[in-house]
């Protein structure tokens, strides 16, 4: 099967939000007496959904409470994010895809107002055939119902795609999938993306060892 579509992930993967994310959540846990630092992000935060997150916080909260206080940590971090930059290379990767006739799809874990916030301060906001939101559906990542639902909508097979993603969330959604992945350094090293089930580790889109890789998947 020839190479149809690439998949990216939003947080972390196109875009450094990480440290606003680190730094709400910061914010929210510190009255706990948590230090949100790196390592704290990646172990406990990084790549969920707020209402997978805030439970293990605050357990004694019912779900509508848990919404709202997701709610308003999301709008706290809209109101941090305007200066948000794009990981070295997405603009690249995602012409060469145009250029080479692919699909090019958006699959995230993150609210729609963060998508409808992120992307047009990335100039992205017309960049994506398809957007799926976890965030939308019954199950996100890790569960794989996001990219099986990405797969869906361009009727291909998962040897017909390559996902992006910087998450081990992420990457267990995508494998559990069955799609190959690349794992992006911008949140964990290359051995925790490797042990995760990412199948090359990338520092960003300009990577060589990416480029190498994509124009093989064209053979």
């Amino acid at each position: 099967m020839s190479l149809k579509a690439l998949l990216f992930d939003l947080d972390g993967t196109l875009v450094d939000t990480d440290p606003v994310h680190l730094a709400v959540f910061a914010e929210i846990l510190a009255p706990l007496g948590h230090h949100v630092d790196d390592a704290f992000f990646r172990k406990y935060i990084s790549g969920g959904r707020n209402e997978e997150i805030l439970p293990r916080f605050f357990p004694e909260l019912d779900e509508d409470e848990i919404r709202r206080r997701g709610d308003a940590k999301e709008a706290r971090f809209r109101e941090l994010a305007s200066q948000v930059a794009p990981v070295e290379g997405v603009y690249e990767v995602i012409a060469w895809a145009r250029q080479q006739g692919l699909s090019v799809g958006l699959v995230t874990n993150a609210p729609r107002e963060n998508v409808d916030f992120v992307l047009p301060v990335l100039k992205l906001e017309d960049a994506f055939d398809i957007q799926i939101l976890g965030s939308e559906m019954e199950k996100g990542k890790p569960d794989p119902a996001p990219y099986k639902a990405a797969l869906e909508a361009f009727a291909i097979n998962a040897d017909e795609a390559i996902v992006f993603e910087d998450s081990k969330t992420g990457i267990i959604s995508a494998k559990g999938a069955g799609i190959f992945t690349y794992g992006l350094m911008t949140t964990h090293t290359e051995t925790e993306l490797v042990d995760a089930g990412a199948d090359i580790a990338i520092r960003d889109y300009r990577d060589q060892h990416l480029w190498v890789s994509l124009e093989e998947k064209l053979k």
